[in-house]
C-alpha cells in the first residue's frame, strides 16, 4: 500500500545555505528543545531487521530556471527497500526556512509514501539551494536531506529601474531631451516590448529589439531598447509622469516606470534655499509660532502681458503664495518679480519633508508655460 504524506510550506527567503536550525516553540529554552526532540527521534535498532531508506526519483531535484516570487513543488518518493520497519521524524529545514509538521511516519518494508516539498524564492539567487531533514532509523543513513535546487531569475527586468530621470530637459522644441534605457528578462528568450503608453503628449517613447551586446551588458537574454523623449511642454519646474510599456508577456501584460525631469522654464529664481534642479525650496528650520517669510527673485522672459499667477493650489494648505512685479527693472529681454512665500505663524509644529513636504502648483499665463510646480521643506519648531 502506497502512504502518502506532504511536506508542505516550504517557504523559501533565498540567502546562501547556512547552518540548520531547530523550529521549536520560541517559549521554550535551547536545552529543553534538544531532550525533547532527542526524546521523539526515531532510534536505530543494533540488532534484527533492518530498514534501508531510498528515494525515488533522487534525493536532489534540480529544477529549470524559475522566476523570482513563483512558487515551484517537487514529490520525492521514500521508499524501504529494507527487512525492518522504517521510521521517519521531520528534524527542520536550511536557514531561512520554515518547514510544516510532519507526523512521525512508519514505512513498512516495501512501502513507500510521497512527500512534496514547496518553494517560494524572495530574493535573486544564481544557485537557489534548500533542504529539508528528516531523521531516520535506517542505520546507514540515520539523517535524510531532500535537496532543492536551480536558478532563481527576473522575468522583466529595468535599466535603469522603475524610475527614469532624464535631468533638465531642453528648451528647444526642435532638439528635444532624450533618454535611453533597456526592458528585458532573464527568463524569457523572446520578450518584447509591443506598445507603449503615456500620459500627455510631453513624454514619448519609442522601442527596438535590444542588441545582443546591450542585453548581455543589462543581464538580461532578451528586450526591446527604449528611446524616451520629453518636450519643453510639460509643467515647469519637477515633473513626473508615468509611461506603461505593453509587453507580450501573458503573466506581466504591462510594465510601468516613472519619467522625472525637470524643466527649467523661461526664467530663472533666485534666493536662499532655492535648488532649481529640483525645483524645490528648503526654508530650514524656524519656530511654529512665529511662521516665516522668505522672498525669492524671479527673471522672466518678457511676454505680451506681465506674468500672473493664478488658480495657486498648495497641497497640504499650509503657506501662502504671491508674485510682485519690480516695475524699477529695465530691461528689453526680461521682467523681474519678486515670489514671496510665507508660512503663517501657529503651524502646526513638525518636519514637512519627503511625503510631508508642501507642494505648490500654479497656472500662468506665459506663452512658453502655462504652469509652475515647485516642492516647499521646512521644520516647524515647537515653543
Amino acid at each position: 500500500m502506497k502512504l502518502v504524506a506532504a511536506l508542505i510550506g516550504f517557504l523559501v527567503l533565498v540567502g546562501s545555505v547556512g547552518a540548520v536550525v531547530w523550529m521549536q516553540p520560541a517559549a521554550k529554552s535551547d536545552y529543553q528543545k534538544r531532550e525533547e526532540i532527542a526524546e521523539e527521534l526515531p532510534e536505530v535498532e543494533p540488532e534484527g531487521p533492518q530498514p534501508k531508506v531510498e528515494v525515488e526519483p533522487s534525493r536532489v531535484h534540480t529544477f529549470e530556471p524559475m522566476r523570482l516570487g513563483e512558487t515551484g513543488s517537487h514529490v520525492f518518493t521514500i521508499k524501504n527497500v529494507g527487512e525492518g520497519t522504517l521510521n521517519l521524524k521531520k528534524l527542520g529545514s536550511t536557514c531561512k526556512c520554515t518547514l510544516s509538521d510532519l507526523e512521525d511516519t512508519s514505512i513498512e518494508p516495501g512501502e513507500s509514501i510521497d512527500v512534496t516539498l514547496e518553494w517560494t524564492p524572495k530574493a535573486m539567487a544564481e544557485e537557489f539551494l534548500q533542504k529539508a531533514m528528516i531523521k531516520t532509523n535506517d542505520p546507514a543513513e540515520e539523517q535524510l536531506d531532500l535537496i532543492v535546487q536551480g536558478p532563481v531569475k527576473l522575468e522583466v527586468v529595468l535599466k535603469p529601474g522603475p524610475v527614469w530621470d532624464v535631468g533638465t530637459i531642453s528648451e528647444d522644441l526642435e532638439k528635444p531631451t532624450t533618454y535611453k534605457g533597456a526592458v528585458g528578462s532573464q527568463l524569457k528568450a523572446d520578450f518584447e516590448v509591443v506598445g507603449v503608453r503615456s500620459g500627455t503628449g510631453a513624454v514619448t517613447a519609442e522601442f527596438e529589439p535590444l542588441p545582443p551586446e546591450m542585453a548581455e551588458e543589462a543581464g538580461t537574454t532578451s528586450g526591446s531598447l527604449i528611446t524616451i523623449t520629453v518636450a519643453p511642454t510639460v509643467a515647469v519646474g519637477r515633473f513626473s509622469e508615468e509611461v506603461v510599456f505593453e509587453t507580450n508577456l501573458e503573466s506581466t501584460p504591462e510594465v510601468p516606470i516613472t519619467v522625472m525631469g525637470t524643466r527649467s522654464g523661461p526664467f530663472s529664481i533666485l534666493g536662499p534655499g532655492w535648488l532649481g534642479a529640483r525645483s524645490r525650496l528648503d526654508l530650514n528650520s524656524f519656530p511654529a509660532a512665529k511662521g516665516l517669510t522668505r522672498t525669492l527673485t524671479m527673471f522672466v522672459d518678457k511676454g505680451e502681458e506681465p506674468l500672473e499667477l493664478s488658480n495657486v493650489r498648495v497641497v497640504p494648505d499650509l503657506l501662502e503664495v504671491s508674485l510682485e512685479k519690480d516695475e524699477s527693472f529695465e530691461n528689453k529681454m526680461r521682467e523681474k518679480y519678486t515670489l514671496s512665500v510665507t508660512v503663517p505663524p501657529g503651524v502646526r509644529p513638525g518636519v514637512y519633508d519627503g511625503d510631508e513636504a508642501v507642494i505648490v502648483e500654479a497656472d500662468a499665463n506665459h506663452p512658453r508655460f502655462d504652469s509652475l510646480n515647485f516642492m516647499v521643506k521646512f521644520t516647524a519648531l515647537p515653543e
